[in-house]
């Protein structure tokens, strides 16, 4: 098989997020970020499935805005969306803006 230019990737997981500090916590900017050797080829903003409306002409499904995370919580949230690629990736991860400086980046197991 040779690959043959931009392909769409579709992704859908649930996202737990816990805070173990005594203050609340705010995610913004959530992003997915797809890397190949280490090299970024693609970011998308995901979508908060929670939101989904289905309708004759179709659905619609808002982007997540905020996760608010309380002190000692965790939070799930059900995400999904898609991305066109010009390449194959190894490695998925999720990144957000915490409090609106620090950002923090975690792996995505790939199943």
């Amino acid at each position: 098989n040779s690959y043959e230019g931009p392909k769409t990737c579709k992704y859908s997981m649930e996202v737990e997020v816990y805070n173990r500090s005594e203050t609340p916590r705010v995610l913004r900017k959530i992003q997915i970020e797809f890397y190949r050797n280490n090299k970024l080829i693609g970011k998308t903003a995901p979508k908060n499935e929670s939101t989904r409306q289905s309708f004759a002409g179709g659905t619609k499904i808002d982007e997540i805005g905020v996760i608010n995370v309380h002190a000692k919580e965790v939070v799930r949230v059900s995400v999904c969306g898609n991305i066109n690629l010009d390449t194959i990736y190894d490695k998925v991860y999720f990144t957000a803006v915490q409090n609106k400086c620090k950002k923090i980046r975690k792996l995505i197991e790939i199943v």
